[in-house]
C-alpha cells in the first residue's frame, strides 16, 4: 500500500507540474485501489489503538491535507505537490468516521453517501474533463479565480446529475416492480 501512494503522488505530481495528460495521473491501480486499501486497513485496526488518537488530532490532520491541497495553487509553486494533502485530510476522515460509526452527522451528507455514490464516481470524471475544456475553449485558460470555483462548480453538477440518474433508476425499479 505504500508503494501505491508514492506511485500516486510522484505520477500526479509530475502530470500537474508539466501539464501532462490526465490519462497518466488517473487509473485505478493509483487513484482508486489505494484509498480502498487504507479504508480497509485503518477498518481492519483494532479499535482500542484507534480510540487513542485524539480528535484534535484528527482535526489536525484535515486541516493541514486541506492546507498542503491548495497551498500550491496559491503561493503559485512550480511544483505541484497538493495531491499530497489528500493524505493527511482522508486519514483524519477515515479514522474519525471509524471512530463514531453511530454519530449522524448530517442526513444530506448520508443520503448522497448510501444512494449517490455510485453516481458520483461514474460522472464525476466526465464532468470535470468537460467542464475543463469548456472552460478552456471560453477563457483560455484557468485564472486563479477559475480555479477556486471549478472544483465546487464539478461537485454540483456533479451531484446533480447523480439525483437525477439516481431518481430515475428508482422510478424505472419501482415501475419494473409494479408491472409484473
Amino acid at each position: 500500500m505504500p508503494l501505491l501512494f508514492i506511485l500516486y503522488i510522484v505520477i500526479t505530481t509530475v502530470c500537474e507540474t508539466y501539464g501532462l495528460s490526465w490519462f497518466w495521473k488517473i487509473n485505478f491501480m493509483t487513484r482508486s485501489l489505494n484509498w480502498f486499501l487504507l479504508g480497509y486497513y485503518l477498518h481492519s485496526m483494532p479499535t482500542h489503538k484507534l480510540e487513542k488518537i485524539k480528535n484534535q488530532q484528527l482535526l489536525l490532520a484535515e486541516i493541514l491535507g486541506c492546507v498542503l491541497i491548495v497551498l500550491p495553487t496559491l503561493c503559485s509553486f512550480n511544483i505541484n505537490f497538493s495531491c499530497i494533502g489528500y493524505l493527511p485530510l482522508a486519514m483524519g476522515l477515515f479514522i474519525f468516521c471509524i471512530k463514531y460509526p453511530a454519530m449522524h452527522l448530517n442526513e444530506f451528507v448520508e443520503y448522497i453517501g448510501n444512494e449517490l455514490a455510485l453516481w458520483i464516481y461514474i460522472f464525476h470524471m466526465p464532468i470535470s474533463i468537460f467542464l475543463e475544456r469548456a472552460i478552456n475553449k471560453f477563457s483560455g485558460e484557468m485564472n486563479f479565480t477559475v480555479q477556486v470555483f471549478y472544483p465546487l462548480l464539478v461537485v454540483v453538477i456533479t451531484l446533480g446529475f447523480s439525483y437525477i440518474f439516481n431518481s430515475a433508476y428508482k422510478k424505472i425499479k419501482t415501475y419494473k416492480v409494479n408491472s409484473k
